[in-house]
């Protein structure tokens, strides 16, 4: 029993965004932080953003004004990976 008083109410919990979980957790644990799990949020963007939202940009080549190219972006690249490391 000591044990289980020396715990503290969690300060954050991690889940999918199931409507009786939160609920529950709030009623629980007033005020705790909930956040949705890696996996169900990269899902959640699968699920969706369309397939094609940044297949094609428009990539300007700096050597000339009018020089312009539709092709997969290293920006688009970039993004995603950068999206990927925040979440």
């Amino acid at each position: 029993m000591m044990f289980l008083n020396s715990i503290s109410d969690p300060q954050v919990f991690f889940s999918d965004a199931e409507l009786a979980l939160i609920t529950a957790l709030e009623a629980t644990f007033p005020g705790i932080t909930h956040l949705l799990c890696l996996w169900h949020m990269v899902k959640n963007v699968e699920t969706h953003a369309r397939r094609n939202t940044f297949r094609r940009v428009r990539d300007v080549e700096a050597s000339t004004s009018t020089g312009v190219k539709w092709k997969d972006s290293e920006a688009h690249r970039n993004f995603c990976d950068t999206f990927l490391r925040v979440i």
